[in-house]
């Protein structure tokens, strides 16, 4: 019985994993053709940033609001749809010819990869949350994370490097085609943590408090130490990923050789993420001095990768980015599980909601365009790399530093934990 409960757990955490990677097309699969498509526009750098920024708006709008309509609906729907909506958002990016169009191609993509990103990660943490192991479907799916950017900036790079941009764009679009089919077959919600009868509560009134979720969970001290940390480096990977391509290009690289180095930051952080969240039970009582020290070193690398794109040394710039990526997955998934645990489980879909919600806004929205925005205005990327390195000194070390506690613990007693696979089974 327990067999088939782990094994139902785990094939639920391999399908969100692969729709978390596939999250990162709609997302950036068009960034390592940046340039072209700037050129192809008639873009300045701040259109082209902007087209990034309104993407990680409208998908943090998406991602608040996706965390209640999870609660709500459940993260299979939610899944579904905005699957649907990312294949539309990349047939709409290949048709356009101007900002504005662009622009509206990009918000529709943004809203997409915003509910993708809040109810995978749901799903995932959800079947794993009452067994005590939620960490380590966290640390999973931070890797699909990794995975992804090395997919779009890699191997989509490759693909876009034999067609043209727009042609590009509806490969990807037939891909996502693939992932709905598979979600739509394959996916599960995770049973509920306990009955409406256990709890003594109407089902339906409990999805009517999606919201006040959100309000509960915004006053759990881990949730707002993971708000920071995640806003730190989300915006410092959502400027890796939009900049350094064009960066590196600039300076002489390959398309394809830029855009792994770009993604190496997420690719190194693939490690950090697994190992982190594997061991995240065991550093419980820990985790405030790893992740502030995880922070810490987060912030000296950024500040390497500063000095680096200020004196042209690119390849000192392209060896400082596994490094990035090593400390910041480090403290993003031990944060992340932190502020899962610190509520029940109904709340998880909330939190993420908030979590990733904040990242996208404020990281996602700002880092891109402002960088973009100064290189407008200096000529160079290396004033906006420095207030990046500011910025990710504080949200990722001086926040969890001073905001941090562990809150309360959701990780279950063994018997609860053998009640949740009892349940999984029944599912």
């Amino acid at each position: 019985m327990q067999s088939r409960a782990s094994n139902s757990k785990w094939r639920m955490l391999a399908v969100s994993f692969l729709v978390i990677v596939g999250m990162s097309l709609p997302y950036y699969g068009w960034t390592p053709s940046l340039t072209s498509i700037a050129a192809d526009l008639s873009l300045d750098y701040a259109q082209a940033a902007s087209l990034m920024s309104v993407t990680a708006a409208m998908g943090g709008i998406a991602v608040v609001l996706g965390g209640a309509l999870v609660v709500r609906v459940g993260p299979k729907s939610v899944i579904l749809a905005a699957l649907a909506l990312s294949i539309a958002g990349q047939v709409l990016f290949a048709h356009v010819d101007g900002y504005t169009g662009a622009l509206v191609a990009r918000a529709v993509s943004g809203v997409a990869v915003g509910l993708l990103i809040v109810a995978p990660y749901t799903l995932a943490i959800s079947w794993f949350l009452e067994s005590g192991q939620a960490g380590r479907a966290a640390g999973v799916m931070l890797a699909g994370d990794g995975i992804g950017v090395l997919f779009a900036l890699v191997v989509v790079a490759m693909v876009l490097g034999s067609v043209d941009w727009r042609g590009g764009l509806l490969v990807q679009a037939g891909y996502l085609a693939v992932l709905f089919f598979a979600a739509l077959f394959l996916l599960k919600n995770a049973p509920a943590p306990e009955t409406a009868e256990e709890r003594g509560q109407d089902a339906e009134g409990t999805r009517t408090k999606a919201f006040g979720a959100i309000l509960r969970a915004v006053r759990t001290r881990p949730v707002l130490s993971a708000m920071a940390f995640y806003t730190g480096t989300w915006g410092l990977f959502s400027l890796v990923v939009s900049w350094m391509p064009t960066i590196l290009m600039n300076a002489g690289w390959p398309e394809s050789v830029a855009g792994l180095f770009s993604s190496s930051s997420s690719l190194a952080g693939i490690i950090t993420a697994v190992a982190f969240g594997l061991l995240s039970h065991r550093v419980t009582g820990r985790r405030k001095l790893v992740i502030v020290l995880a922070g810490i070193t987060t912030a000296a690398f950024v500040g390497l990768l500063c000095y680096a794109v200020a004196v042209g040394n690119y390849t000192l710039a392209a060896v400082s980015l596994p490094l990035i990526g090593l400390a910041g997955y480090a403290g993003a998934s031990l944060s992340l599980t932190a502020a899962n645990e610190s509520v029940d489980g109904e709340h998880v879909g909330a939190v993420n909601g908030l979590v990733l919600g904040c990242a996208l806004l404020v990281g996602g929205v700002l880092y891109p365009y402002v960088v973009g925005a100064i290189r407008d205005m200096t000529g160079s990327f290396a004033v906006g790399f420095l207030v990046v390195a500011i910025s990710t000194f504080v949200l990722c070390f001086v926040a969890p530093l001073f905001g941090f506690d562990e809150g309360k613990s959701q990780v279950p007693s063994p018997e609860a934990a053998v009640r949740s696979e009892v349940r999984a089974v029944e599912a």
